[in-house]
């Protein structure tokens, strides 16, 4: 396990908690190992070096084996076994008898009571049956970690799983070798010598086809290949050269094409610790009435139809639809009272009828009726008609447009009370086209220290501050200006910001009013990264001091300070 941002302090609380813990538990690290078993304390790996470059780590090599110790922190103690330690099994044995009698007499009455209620009521909604609470023993089993012990099974199934992790990598010739020690406390260490033997290489690799349609795609499938000759072997770099291939033949048409239909024939005959490898691409396959097994080419799928459906469930079969659009690119049947541009739609979707299936295409299409907000569910599937065309069809229930809610709070600033509270309406789908509108209007009453009084205890008591203001937000899904910039074209969820507020604060110093507008964009670059760029920000301030607090100001003779509580514009 690995700590990040441990001090000193953190080491020492570490340190305390481990003596505790270990003192409570006795010496005996082994107290729930029986008499026939042993604790492993450690495994350790030796990889005889090898004249090859290709290496391999021995930690690698320790994640494969079944054979594990007990997780340490600080690679130093054997905390949570420790923490497993403090239950005992007698003792939890005795409390869960008698916590599951008392759980069932308790159910026994709550089922009573639905029985009465339901008799009198046939719309009652029964109570659920109470479970059984974990005692204090089970829950420390929980959070530590029971003993690993050691079995000869284990370890030559961990022998077997490393040699089979070696040839995976190229090292065919790999041999492991195991020993234990006896320690302590019955205690056992486990060591594993490793042999890699010699690396594996490839000699050629050739990719082949027998489906005439592909075939057209053989130049392009070869310029995604990076399995180079002189290669090490290495079976999950094959897989990832299958899921390469697989993916470009699924987002050029392909749409019944899986990774399925691509195998390798290894040959090392005759090869001096080298490989040939052959990557070939199925056919697919059918069986005709005469239960006789055929081939035939995988079809390249043209988009025939974008149907989109608006209703209250992915399930519901309701008829008679009476808001329904026809174009050339889209079919819209809206089921329910709320409205969809059917620009939002057509601009969210990015496939249209006639061009080529792309799973790429697909994939985002969902992400961005997701990101829309407007919809609950969003289900997206493809009907295959003809040989080789694609009805697409999307079904979307509408979440809920408007929301409102009200909150009030209260404060404490150094014994400075007050109370603070908004109003928030929100509305995802102002115009009809994804368009986001929030108003917010919050106020607050609080308890102020004069500035232009050196006695702090007056003007406690009262409420002498009062500031309140609304502010709005308007969301267009799309970079309204810039939506055609090319690197910005395919954000998944573009978004405008325009921002109006204003505050109105009264303190018995001054009296202020801040107006405020915004303009920007909100750019999703990647998903923890997220950029708010505002090339129009304009704050205008009307103030107005208080005779003593103005004096104050002048006799600091601060003209920065001066400024600040003067009309000014920001921009």
């Amino acid at each position: 396990m690995i700590f990040k941002n441990i001090n000193n302090k953190n080491i020492i609380t570490l340190w305390s908690l481990y003596i505790f813990i270990s003192a409570t538990t006795s010496c005996n690290i082994s107290k729930h190992v029986e008499e026939n078993e042993l604790l492993i304390k450690k495994v350790d790996i030796e990889i005889k070096k090898s004249d090859f470059p290709f290496k391999i780590d021995a930690e690698e090599l320790k994640e494969v084996t079944k054979l594990k110790s007990n997780r340490k922190i600080l690679n130093l103690f054997r905390f949570h076994l420790r923490l497993y330690n403090l239950s005992n099994t007698n003792r939890i044995k005795k409390k869960v008898l008698k916590r599951v009698e008392k759980t069932r007499i308790k159910n026994q009455k709550v089922e009573s009571n639905n029985n009465q209620r339901l008799a009198k009521d046939s719309t009652y909604k029964k109570k659920p049956l109470l479970e059984r609470k974990l005692t204090l023993g089970e829950k420390l089993q929980r959070a530590g970690e029971a003993p690993s012990t050691y079995s000869e099974l284990m370890s030559d199934r961990s022998k077997i799983q490393l040699k089979n992790y070696l040839f995976n990598k190229g090292f065919f010739e790999a041999n492991i070798a195991d020993s234990v020690s006896l320690e302590r406390n019955n205690q056992v260490n486990v060591y594993y010598k490793v042999s890699t033997g010699p690396l594996t290489t490839i000699n050629q690799f050739e990719l082949t086809s027998n489906d005439s349609i592909i075939n057209q795609q053989v130049d392009k499938l070869k310029e995604r290949i990076f399995i180079k000759s002189g290669n090490a072997f290495d079976s999950d770099v094959l897989k990832l050269q299958r899921n390469s291939l697989t993916s470009y033949l699924q987002n050029n048409g392909f749409y019944t094409f899986n990774k399925e239909f691509i195998y390798y024939k290894i040959d090392s005959a005759n090869l001096d610790r080298k490989v040939d490898i052959t990557m070939g691409i199925q056919n697919y396959k059918k069986v005709n009435e005469d239960n006789n097994l055929f081939e035939l080419p995988h079809n390249q799928y043209y988009l025939n139809q974008v149907n989109v459906k608006i209703n209250k469930s992915l399930i519901s079969q309701e008829w008679g639809c009476r808001d329904t659009t026809t174009s050339k690119s889209l079919n819209i049947l809206n089921c329910q009272p709320i409205k969809y541009q059917k620009r939002l739609l057509k601009n969210t979707i990015t496939f249209k009828n006639g061009e080529l299936y792309q799973k790429s295409d697909a994939i985002e299409t969902y992400k961005r009726l997701i990101s829309l907000g407007l919809f609950k569910s969003v289900h997206l599937s493809f009907d295959t008609i003809n040989q080789n065309q694609l009805n697409a069809q999307i079904d979307l229930v509408p979440a809920k447009t408007q929301h409102f809610s009200i909150s009030v709070d209260g404060t404490n600033n150094d014994g400075l009370f007050g109370v603070e509270g908004s109003m928030n309406y929100a509305h995802k789908n102002l115009f009809h086209g994804g368009e986001r509108f929030l108003l917010s209007m919050k106020g607050a009453l609080e308890m102020q220290l004069l500035l232009t009084d050196n006695d702090s205890s007056s003007n406690q008591n009262s409420f002498n501050t009062v500031e309140w203001g609304p502010e709005i937000h308007f969301y267009i899904p799309k970079y309204f200006l810039i939506n055609k910039l090319g690197p910005l074209k395919k954000h998944t969820n573009a978004k405008t910001d325009i921002t109006l507020s204003l505050n109105y604060q009264k303190r018995p110093d001054f009296t202020r009013w801040n107006q405020e507008f915004s303009y920007g964009w909100i750019i999703h670059e990647k998903k923890p990264i997220t950029w708010h760029i505002n090339p129009i920000l304009i704050s205008a301030i009307d103030i107005e001091n208080s005779t003593a607090f103005q004096l104050q100001i002048d006799s600091l003779n601060d003209q920065f300070l001066a400024a600040s509580f003067q009309d000014h514009i920001v921009a």
